[in-house]
């Protein structure tokens, strides 16, 4: 098991470190136990507060009890979910995560939803076939093949795929805040030893990638100054694109944190892959212009009238997906697969494949798969794991991607015009194919 942002260190390891809310940040507030007073148990109440980041989707704040287990490990017990945790700190090297055994644990009740909530449940027969679909550490020593589902630690398994294989590589990291993945914790640094985090997987990713190949990867205001640094030891960044996704936590003492990063390189910039013509936004036109009575860079239809404008580096027509949405998870950070869906069809083509070290909930998979793709998928948490391989078996009948349809992309709150606009399409091939 992976806790992201630690490193080795074995002073640590009968050890438990608790962290609470300080004026300056986040402290430890409790030294290095022996293993003889590791042994005794202890009871105590904390606060646990996990600030916003990612897509946003909001963040926990629940009282926990703790309670010492032998080597160290804690139990953190909320009102729905139980974790039992080991915390082996973080050595000052900051050269890559830190490997530890596999005592992470989380489970979840489920959750009472709404009868309209079309969020990703799994049934327990569910898990059973779903988890013939996922493949292990071993499987892909056996044999690595196109279209794997890896539930593993990325660090441990990264080797075992082949060298400069993929046209475009997707990446959504860890931001370097504390945050909880299904029982991972990602604990918040320094600037220069998350760049060193970043550094230790990177590198290894980017030779995955095709000589013409690229990469996208996302961060926040607060990491994405250390992306484009490491990113630009390798590769040859050539634009970043700011993603307004709305959602967040409010502050009183600061802005409110909407926005996220998505930063493209390429390998060689004199040759690398981007096709422009696939990403084009439908926009209707509020004021047509013409040139001697007809019209200009717009089109005049029945109905109404409309642009293929080409997309800037300024999204703002993207939400993060919720509880209505066929492709929502309980992932706590999950992008949308209309925002991956432009990453896809602009830097790739039709059977290309996509890598993902970092799959999450599996939407870099599916939009790949729903694209006409091939895909790569790693993830360490077995939960998310499953939640991918469903959404990739339901998009074996249903490719649909909200906010694109017949070979564009709609502008928000234009479902209507949309529909239309398809429909006459289809109407049209019909004619042609009884011609």
């Amino acid at each position: 098991m992976l806790i992201y942002g630690c490193h080795p260190c074995e002073e640590y390891i009968n050890s438990t470190l608790l962290h609470r809310k300080h004026k300056s940040g986040w402290r430890k507030s409790r030294e290095c136990k022996t293993s003889e007073q590791s042994e005794a148990a202890e009871t105590g109440k904390g606060a646990e507060t996990e600030r916003g980041s990612g897509t946003g989707k909001g963040a926990e704040q629940s009282e926990a009890a703790e309670t010492g287990k032998g080597s160290g490990g804690s139990t953190w017990t909320r009102k729905n979910k139980e974790i039992t945790k080991t915390s082996l700190g973080r050595s000052r090297a900051g050269l890559r995560p830190r490997l530890i055994p596999n005592n992470i644990t989380m489970t979840t009740t489920n959750k009472n939803r709404a009868g309209r909530n079309r969020t990703v449940t799994l049934t327990e027969q569910e898990r059973e076939t779903l988890g013939r679909l996922i493949s292990d550490a071993d499987s892909l020593k056996a044999g690595f093949r196109d279209d794997m589902l890896i539930n593993a630690d990325m660090m441990e398994c990264i080797d075992d795929i082949p060298d400069a294989h993929f046209d475009l590589a997707i990446i959504d990291p860890p931001y370097n805040t504390d945050k909880v993945f299904n029982g991972t914790r990602f604990w918040a640094m320094s600037s220069a030893e998350y760049e060193d985090y970043l550094r230790g997987w990177f590198y290894k990713v980017c030779d995955k990638i095709k000589p013409d190949g690229s990469l996208y990867i996302c961060g926040d205001w607060k990491c994405t100054a250390s992306i484009q640094r490491v990113v630009e030891e390798k590769m040859t960044v050539m634009n970043r694109i700011s993603w307004q996704r709305e959602k967040g936590r409010g502050a009183k003492r600061n802005w409110k944190n909407s926005m996220e990063d998505i930063w493209f390189a390429v390998k060689n910039p004199n040759d690398y892959h981007f096709n422009v013509s696939a990403v084009m936004m439908r926009r209707r036109v509020n004021a047509p212009y013409r040139v001697e009575g007809m019209p200009k860079d717009w089109e005049e239809t029945d109905d109404g009238n409309f642009r293929m404008t080409h997309p800037s580096n300024f999204w703002d027509d993207i939400s993060v997906p919720f509880w209505s949405m066929h492709e929502n998870t309980d992932h706590p950070t999950q992008k949308p697969e209309k925002l991956y869906a432009k990453l896809i069809l602009a830097s790739s083509m039709p059977g290309d494949r996509i890598l993902d070290p970092f799959l999450g909930s599996g939407t870099a998979a599916v939009v790949a798969k729903k694209l006409d793709r091939h895909f790569c998928g790693i993830e360490i948490e077995r939960e998310y794991c499953l939640w991918a391989a469903k959404r990739l078996m339901n998009a074996d009948e249903d490719k649909t991607i909200q906010g694109y349809a017949d070979g564009v992309f709609w502008e928000r709150n234009s479902l209507r015009d949309r529909n239309k606009f398809v429909r006459k399409k289809k109407q049209g091939r019909k004619r042609k194919q009884a011609e």
